[in-house]
């Protein structure tokens, strides 16, 4: 029992700190874009990405979202089971560039940017599929070193680009969102092929009828859930930037959603360590052992966010000029939405364990589409707020 216990906080404690460090880095170097980029390139730059990170969830037919679960089904073969929706992920994906690449020019028109960053979105996005499908089975497969390794060097290398390139291109005279955006998808590109090779070669698999049912089966309506979450983070912006808001305002509201992101960051690295373990337990039916944790995580993730709240804008006023300080205002509004979707993940990662990804589905749908409905009605009125 106490090898056990000993495992489960390394374990935590890497899978903690991989995101706390990947995100939280992300987070303390926003005064340092706000003034680089200033607001209007950053909320290009901030839209860009939310397309990135609804492309990746679409292009990979989110493979990595069984991977959980298919630890308990096919423990005999968990290797191959991952290489083989590895596979799998990567030819939807070339299906995908392949189309995007073929009508770049109507998807540059439809999406607002020049065909050639259509084109580097989606391999972003491939990158950013295969690394976060290697961090997912790292996670599952209990190697949150590898997982921190990966977190990690990917911070340091995008950031370190990034602040590189943007007085380059402030030099040539370039549009300064694309050197942010070439910050970010040369090392994913890069990593993308490095962990893929690593994770096929271990127990090369193409095709395997069983294990893809199994992806499928799990991952598509995954694939609605996570894209339906997606639009309900990002589509604001996107909507903000499509209803004629200048690129300051999106800017601005932007960079709200990154400052209160760190109380997402924080979900984020307690529900990466605490899932794979509540599957243990749901696996092992060890309910009153369970029923302790959840009281303890709730307590704990409360008086976080919290806590937050009561420090949030007197901090806000150190990481931004004064050109973004006039929509503090939606702060609180953000961080309740924060906590409501922690609260979601309860009956969501129960439902996961259960292979009931269709009733998730539906539920993070009808948010989405909700969500897509009130700011057609309230953003040509209230603007950001």
């Amino acid at each position: 029992m106490k090898k056990r216990i000993t495992n489960v906080n390394n374990q935590a404690l890497y899978n903690i700190l991989s995101t706390t460090i990947l995100s939280g880095v992300n987070f303390f170097t926003i005064p340092i874009f706000t003034r680089m980029l200033g607001a209007d390139n950053y909320g290009m730059y901030s839209v860009f990405h939310s397309w990135v990170v609804i492309l990746m969830c679409i292009m990979g037919l989110e493979t990595r979202s069984a991977g959980g679960t298919a630890r308990y089904v096919f423990p005999e073969d968990y290797d191959g089971y991952k290489s083989s929706c590895l596979c799998l992920g990567t030819i939807s994906s070339t299906v995908f560039l392949l189309i995007g690449i073929l009508f770049r020019d109507f998807w540059a028109s439809l999406l607002g940017f020049p065909s050639k960053v259509v084109v580097i979105m989606l391999l972003c996005a491939f990158g950013h599929y295969v690394v976060e499908f290697s961090r997912s089975m790292f996670i599952y497969g209990k190697r949150a070193d590898l997982n921190f390794v990966v977190s990690v060097s990917l911070c340091v290398v995008t950031l370190g680009m990034s602040l590189a390139l943007i007085p380059m291109f402030q030099n040539m005279g370039k549009e300064l969102y694309t050197a942010r955006m070439y910050g970010d998808a040369v090392p994913y590109i890069v990593a993308a092929v490095i962990l893929w090779v690593y994770l096929f070669k271990k127990k090369p698999t193409v095709y395997n009828k069983r294990y893809w049912t199994y992806c499928l089966t799990m991952g598509l309506p995954v694939v609605f859930h996570v894209l339906a979450n997606d639009i309900l983070k990002q589509a604001d912006k996107v909507m903000l930037q499509h209803l004629g808001y200048a690129g300051a305002t999106v800017g601005i509201y932007s960079f709200l959603c990154t400052y209160t992101g760190i109380v997402q960051i924080i979900l984020s690295a307690l529900n990466t360590s605490w899932t794979p373990f509540y599957f243990d337990d749901l696996n092992e039916q060890a309910f009153d052992r369970l029923k302790g944790k959840c009281r303890n995580y709730l307590e704990l993730f409360t008086v976080l966010a919290c806590g937050f709240l009561l420090v949030s804008r007197e901090v806000c006023y150190l990481f931004a000029s004064e050109e973004y300080w006039s929509g503090m205002g939606v702060i609180p509004v953000l961080v309740v939405g924060i906590y409501f979707v922690f609260m979601y993940q309860f009956p969501v990662n129960f439902e996961f364990f259960h292979r009931k990804t269709r009733i998730i589905a539906t539920g993070t749908i009808s948010a989405a589409v909700g969500n897509i409905i009130l700011n057609l009605l309230l953003i040509p009125r209230f603007g950001m707020y």
